[in-house]
């Protein structure tokens, strides 16, 4: 399922739409009601959830009913019975409604879940726009933009023709008369073309109707049919390899179990936010591996000596397919269950050589770190459907970790800061972020994400594993009598110290100190900063972001 969306990242209609109990998702009436022979249903406006059940689904002239029956499959009969199924394997859903569900979802995508797992799908994730129900030709089948759009899927035909009806003598009924939908891999449409997608491999599949045997190539069908299919074969081949070569690169594939049918909001603006950092770090480290491999001053051999600069390359390279893939993953859940993806912006990095370029790896790395348990923690506790996902997340966890210890490595510090990492909270990663960001660059601007960006607190003080006082400077006034600052540090909690008056103004700059009592319990590495209102002690990283008005500033020391 996350490759189907991932590879996919009205004509008129017979009748108006006439929903049935459409608080009751359970669909005790018919969704729709209709003497005519076909029923629309536009992805964007019509989309739908229901739960297995023994009621029709869609009813149709010429007695054509079309069924999500308690067995977890999708089925349309007539007087003379099953016209079409799914064929899913038979699961008891009349014990508990809830275990089997039906969405046409706001992507494209018909699908069917089973225990909050999708078990089979359409394929026109990110492409289909109208999904049709018929009692003539084809009995249901979802169509792309355009008047009529193109048919990306459909099932076999009912009576004579369907869409796209013949070509070279050879009509569509012929090529499809013995096809049935499987439970395995996924089945894409294209022209007069199946294929067959699973065990990550393409088949081009025809049917003789003259037999049950499938044909695996394309010499079956004579003529200019042949050519089409095949270049639909190529066309489909070619759509895969992108993916392929970033998994070939990122040393492993995305992962093909469980997808959310839907998300709590919470959950929404988690992935958002891990979507939104995962590209930020591909292109980062995009533009660092261009500058070594073209030995940009700064970046040349003399800058990564003594590393062996093939092995800094492929190191890179991994590293930039890797977070791809993350990326890719964050945005393929968010667009599974129906919520707006994330799209790259463009970036301003602060660095000018690579030892400057490592360390700030080392610090956004370490930011995210302190984010994923978070995200972690909410899946666990909210009670969405995103709960099998935490598993998910522990590997990405894992995986920055190593990453994080490649950058201490390439600095000479200790492959691992300290034995319990600093927890850090979505404000202020989203914010840290949003320095990079070159204003008003990205195509889906980020202001429907529901996080706060907060002006920024630069730490103008080098800082060490030491007590110190620490200079700060915002841009805006700080009152040292009624605010403070907040220090996150490991898995301690929270420590609260006081402004020192006075603070001084430099032109549109308001310059503070405050003490860095890091022998109180902090943690090497990553310790986060915020100016906060009041002087009152905080229980968690979200209590401090909560009442924040400067932050984050991010504190490295060893």
């Amino acid at each position: 399922m996350l490759h189907t969306i991932i590879l996919g990242l009205l004509a008129s209609t017979s009748a108006a739409w006439e929903p049935q109990n459409p608080s009751n998702p359970s669909l005790n009436n018919p969704l729709y009601v209709s003497n005519t022979t076909d029923a629309q249903f536009d992805a964007q406006n019509h989309g739908f959830t229901v739960r297995a059940s023994g009621w029709p689904l869609i009813a149709l002239s010429s007695n054509t009913n079309t069924y999500f029956e308690k067995d977890g499959n999708l089925r349309t009969y007539d007087d003379s019975g099953v016209l079409w199924s799914t064929n899913l394997p038979a699961r008891d859903c009349s014990s508990n409604l809830d275990r089997c569900v039906l969405r046409w979802q706001a992507d494209g995508n018909l699908a069917i879940y089973i225990d909050g797992m999708a078990v089979w799908n359409t394929g026109t994730g990110g492409v289909g726009k109208v999904l049709t129900f018929s009692s003539r030709t084809s009995l249901l089948w979802i169509t792309g933009t355009g008047t009529p759009g193109p048919v990306l899927w459909n099932t076999p035909v009912a009576g004579n023709g369907a869409p796209g009806d013949q070509q070279d003598g050879t009509s569509f009924e012929d090529l499809t008369a013995n096809w049935k939908l499987t439970s395995t891999g996924t089945i894409v449409y294209s022209g007069f073309c199946y294929f067959q997608l699973s065990d990550r491999k393409i088949h081009l599949e025809f049917t003789d109707y003259n037999s049950e045997e499938h044909k695996k190539d394309s010499t079956w069908v004579s003529g200019g049919l042949a050519g089409l299919c095949e270049k639909s074969r190529q066309d489909e081949i070619k759509r895969h390899e992108p993916l392929a070569q970033i998994e070939k690169e990122a040393g492993g594939t995305l992962s093909n179990s469980f997808l959310p049918a839907s998300l709590k909001s919470g959950a929404v603006t988690a992935l958002q936010l891990l979507a939104n950092n995962e590209l930020f770090e591909v292109a980062y480290f995009t533009e660092l591996l261009n500058n070594i491999t073209s030995n940009v001053p700064g970046y040349d051999a003399t800058a990564t000596a003594p590393l062996d600069r093939a092995y800094l390359v492929k190191s890179i390279s991994a590293i930039i397919n890797q977070e791809e893939l993350h990326a890719l993953g964050a945005n393929a859940i968010l667009a599974g269950a129906g919520q707006a993806t994330i799209a790259p912006c463009q970036y301003d990095f602060p660095v000018s050589n690579f030892g400057e370029a490592i360390l700030l790896a080392q610090t956004f790395t370490d930011l995210a770190l302190a984010t994923i348990p978070v995200v972690q923690s909410l899946f666990a506790t909210d009670g969405g459907d995103e709960l099998p996902n935490v598993l998910l997340l522990g590997s990405i966890l894992g995986q920055e970790g190593e990453q994080d210890g490649f950058f201490r490595y390439v600095q000479q510090k200790t492959p691992s800061a300290a034995p319990f990492l600093t927890t850090g909270s979505f404000d202020f990663a989203f914010t840290a972020l949003h320095a990079f960001i070159v204003p008003d660059s990205c195509p889906k601007p980020l202001d429907s994400v529901d996080l706060t960006n907060f002006q920024p607190l630069n730490v103008d003080t080098k800082p060490s594993a030491k007590n110190m006082t620490l200079e700060y400077a915002v841009e805006g006034p700080v009152d040292c009598q009624h605010q403070s600052v907040v220090y996150i540090s490991g898995q301690n909690l929270p420590l609260t110290v006081p402004i020192c008056c006075p603070v001084h103004t430099r032109g549109a700059m308001t310059h503070f100190e405050a003490d860095f009592p890091f022998e109180a319990g902090f943690a090497k590495g990553l310790t986060i900063a915020a100016v906060v209102n009041g002087t009152r002690s905080f229980p968690n990283p979200d209590a401090v972001a909560e009442n924040t008005v400067y932050g984050p500033g991010l504190i490295e020391v060893d």
